[in-house]
């Protein structure tokens, strides 16, 4: 069973009532435990077949509870742009902040996402140079029949 909503450390405060329901995890919308972190993996978001947030996983060493919560790559409001609006100073924190094995998983997951990014922003630009080359021919039609 998961526990959702709750801050860690309400979580904390809560610890044996957490236990003592059974409760696997319990999911963070905010507060959280970066220091604790013992892996992450891709979320379901994604733009443009990218990953957009990742969901980390941390386990408080003196209660034992286990925490999760998403992390988004983006900014905030980048839905519906149509375009990769990842929030480098926010990612640049998260590296400094995570133990060593966590930051390791985390950096592949950043490379994953570049390489991809990359891959799209050639597609990107094959598409502007035949945009371009589609608008000029239309502009020499209307150049040539103008006469």
């Amino acid at each position: 069973m998961l526990l959702k909503n709750m801050s860690y450390k309400e979580a904390i405060e809560k610890a044996e009532s957490i236990k003592d329901l059974g409760i696997e995890a319990v999911w963070l919308e905010e507060d959280f435990p970066w220091s604790m972190v013992t892996n992450c993996t891709e979320g379901a978001g994604q733009r443009l077949g990218v990953t957009t947030n990742i969901c980390f996983c941390a386990t408080d060493p003196s209660t034992g509870i286990k925490f999760r919560w998403f992390f988004e790559l983006e900014k905030t409001r980048s839905d519906y742009k149509g375009v990769y609006q990842f929030d480098i100073d926010k990612i640049k924190f998260v590296c400094s902040v995570l133990p060593a094995k966590a930051k390791a998983q985390f950096l592949k997951h950043l490379l994953n996402c570049g390489e991809k990014i990359q891959a799209k922003a050639v597609e990107f630009y094959k598409l502007a140079d035949e945009q371009e080359l589609m608008s000029r021919g239309l502009v020499e039609i209307f150049k040539a029949e103008r006469k």
